[in-house]
């Protein structure tokens, strides 16, 4: 297990590792047939720190705070879907919610706080979902959530995405009257595609 400090720290590490010790594998399904992704055949790593929210490389934003939130309104507990989408996190996410927070409220000491957000069913989408479980933890007294992603876009979706699972994280710890602790993430298709690889050289 990997500890990094921020989001950005670990997004910038997890990309520049995954283009110098990844394999490379053309994409037959899902997103972006046809390209190429340097891919981990794992990845684990923790965020000892989830604030601050946003990243940068360059002198440029990778993520704004007003981009992180309307992802987390929008993609985390948002029950809406949109005429052009099958499902959203939001949706999976909402419906067990207020349960994780009963139990956390009234059993600190547990590990059944978790959230599957896959369905069985999924495998027959053409693009199931990338997350698949949520769960929190209280370790020293401090609120961990973990994830575990079934594919990731590392550069492009890795900022955002725990940005609002970030956000997430803060909501059920002030819910529950726990101080927020630590990011931890499990991936076994962590990835950067090929359009994203000259942002690194």
């Amino acid at each position: 297990m990997i500890t990094y400090k921020t989001i950005e720290e670990a997004w910038f590490f997890s990309c520049k590792k995954v283009l110098t010790e990844g394999y490379k594998q053309k994409i037959e399904r899902g997103s972006f047939v046809g390209h190429e992704r340097s891919q981990f055949e794992s990845l684990a790593f923790e965020i000892t720190n989830g604030r601050p929210l946003t990243t940068s490389f360059k002198g440029k934003n990778i993520t704004t705070e007003p981009q992180i939130e309307k992802y987390f309104q929008e993609h985390i507990i948002n029950l809406a879907v949109k005429y052009n989408e099958i499902y959203t996190y939001g949706e999976r996410i909402h419906e067990y919610l207020s349960l994780i927070i009963k139990i956390l409220k009234n059993e600190k000491n547990t590990n059944q706080a978790i959230i599957e957000v896959a369905k069985p069913d999924d495998a027959y989408l053409e693009d199931p979902p990338c997350l698949r479980v949520i769960s929190w933890k209280v370790v020293n007294g401090k609120l961990n959530l973990t994830s575990f992603w079934r594919s990731w876009d590392l550069c492009n979706g890795l900022p955002v995405n725990l940005g609002g699972l970030q956000l997430l994280n803060e909501l059920v710890a002030s819910e529950t009257d726990l101080e927020v602790g630590k990011l931890i993430c499990f991936s076994d298709g962590g990835h950067v595609y090929d359009m994203s690889y000259s942002m690194f050289e």
